[in-house]
């Protein structure tokens, strides 16, 4: 198919009369896209504010995984609409999604929050002698009475707590090996940025929080066997909870392993707290970051204190009126 490019001027020799003919002219093929040009070169791309570490692992073409797809792709073959279809119809949704995962996370993790503040506030009790102690421990089984059996109220609360824990872990755990298979073991590499040319961008905080979460769990599976259902007792066994939290702490390697347990929970609280409100949209700006963050740091320091002081009170005397 032509198209029409000008008109060209004709006198035919018979006549005086000018013609106007149009000049059709046959158009030209249209070259096919280049679909290199859509895309920048490596040289183009800008190198701040990130740009990889020189001393993070460099991943080659056969480093690529491509578990758990296969090979959807031979070398050079453009990728159709049947692959992508394929590719993002494995990804998992509902609650295996990881927008869901990180929500199960935030939310498990604010309900365990309610109950360290609740349990370091009536561990204050200590101070009250042993009738008070002993008494609020016993108030905590009647609480519902009659509407709820005896113990009833702390049940719930011991299995809503328990639903937290397991689900806590359980998002922590997948998410954890969804990174390992798609950075094929290499997640801990980080980024350059101007603040970190050397590519150090984690906290201590975020660094210890996977380590110090097991350091927790197997803490927390010790504390209910000596404080709860008195299985465990260094210093000594009894009905009363008030003798088994003065004769436990009267031990110096308990108060030493309470400590290690609490310190790794106070940096676990710093990250995870801030990281809960990221993960529900608190933190949308600037502002709201370092005021999240800050209080992310009272929230773990009052917590972690809040828990040190009575241990330490029995340890150096002090046991109560």
């Amino acid at each position: 198919m032509g198209v029409i490019v000008g008109l060209r001027r004709f006198s035919p020799i018979t006549t005086h009369t000018a013609v106007l003919i149009p000049v059709i002219r046959p158009a030209p093929e249209e070259a096919p896209p280049n679909t290199e040009e859509l895309l920048p070169c490596p040289e183009e791309l800008p190198a701040e504010p990130w740009s990889i570490s020189a001393s993070a692992p460099r991943l080659e073409r056969d480093d690529i995984r491509t578990e758990p797809f296969g090979n959807l792709q031979a070398e050079g073959e453009p990728v159709s609409a049947a692959t992508v279809s394929r590719t993002t119809s494995k990804r998992p949704g509902g609650f295996g999604s990881g927008p869901a995962l990180h929500g199960i996370m935030a939310v498990t993790g604010l309900i365990m929050i309610l109950f360290l503040i609740a349990h370091a506030w009536g561990n204050y009790k200590l101070f009250s002698g042993q009738e008070a102690f002993d008494g609020y421990s016993a108030y905590l089984r009647t609480v519902g009475e009659p509407i709820l059996p005896y113990s009833g109220a702390l049940w719930i609360m011991r299995t809503v707590l328990l639903i937290s824990v397991v689900a806590h872990i359980w998002a922590a755990v997948v998410l954890w090996a969804r990174m390992r298979r798609a950075t094929a073991g290499r997640g801990s590499a980080r980024y350059a940025t101007r603040k970190s040319p050397r590519g150090v961008q984690r906290s201590y905080a975020s660094f210890t929080l996977r380590w110090g979460g097991v350091v927790i769990a197997l803490f927390v599976v010790y504390h209910v066997l000596h404080l709860t259902v008195n299985v465990i007792a260094p210093g000594g066994a009894s009905d009363s909870p008030y003798q088994r939290m003065v004769g436990g702490f009267a031990v110096w390697w308990v108060v030493l392993s309470y400590t290690v347990a609490l310190l790794a929970l106070g940096f676990h609280l710093r990250h995870g707290f801030w990281e809960a409100l990221a993960s529900l949209g608190a933190n949308r700006s600037r502002r709201q970051r370092r005021i999240y963050s800050g209080i992310a740091l009272a929230l773990a320091l009052a917590i972690t204190i809040g828990f040190l002081i009575p241990p330490y009170a029995v340890l150096l005397g002090y046991t109560g009126t």
